[in-house]
């Protein structure tokens, strides 16, 4: 199958099989690796905003297209937007309602338990390994939540401050949140002691 645009018309060529498709269209209705491929295209080129946009288009023109629906997802996702949950869940239950395959059902599934997780959502994780056990996924055990995880702290010693700026932490940033902002922070840089001379 080949696909070539000019302007706003579409040819779809189909070899092989004698069957030929043209129309007139925006980028709403390109689907799958195409639309992928025209995201990534305008995201390359610096025009999040511009592909978000398409996509929302494209969704809105065709809610009801799973191909569409998880581009958009995926984008979001990607940008670690917290709509890419809802986006996933319309797609979660739009498979479901047609009866797509136990892999793709299982494939959201899990992708919805590891959000429901990240947002601290411990129910709605339970609920979507359900659903990815009964779409025929392996055993996905939601771990229990420690206790040192529910009430724990790290004692900083020192000025608060004066840590932030050693460790790279903005000094705007809440108690609560220094830890994890030192955890990205070697993550992206890793871990260097200074050496003395």
């Amino acid at each position: 199958m080949r696909l070539w645009r000019f302007g706003v018309t579409t040819c779809i060529v189909v070899t092989g099989f004698g069957l030929s498709f043209t129309g007139r269209d925006s980028i709403g209705s390109l689907r799958g690796q195409d639309l992928n491929g025209e995201i990534w295209k305008l995201e390359a080129k610096g025009d999040g905003s511009v592909a978000r946009d398409q996509l929302r288009r494209a969704v809105a023109a065709r809610p009801n297209d799973p191909l569409t629906l998880e581009a958009y997802a995926e984008f979001l996702d990607r940008h670690r937007d917290p709509e890419a949950h809802e986006v996933y869940q319309q797609l979660n239950d739009l498979l479901a309602r047609n009866r797509a395959s136990n892999a793709e059902r299982a494939r959201i599934a899990r992708r919805l338990v590891t959000l429901d997780l990240l947002a601290g959502d411990r129910t709605g994780a339970a609920k979507h390994a359900e659903d990815y056990r009964a779409a025929g996924g392996a055993a996905l055990a939601i771990p229990a939540l420690p206790a040192a995880a529910q009430r724990g702290y790290v004692e900083i010693p020192g000025p608060l401050r004066s840590f932030g700026r050693m460790a790279a932490v903005s000094p705007d940033a809440q108690p609560e949140d220094v830890l994890p902002a030192l955890s990205h922070n070697i993550v992206l840089n890793g871990y260097s002691a200074s050496r003395g001379a």
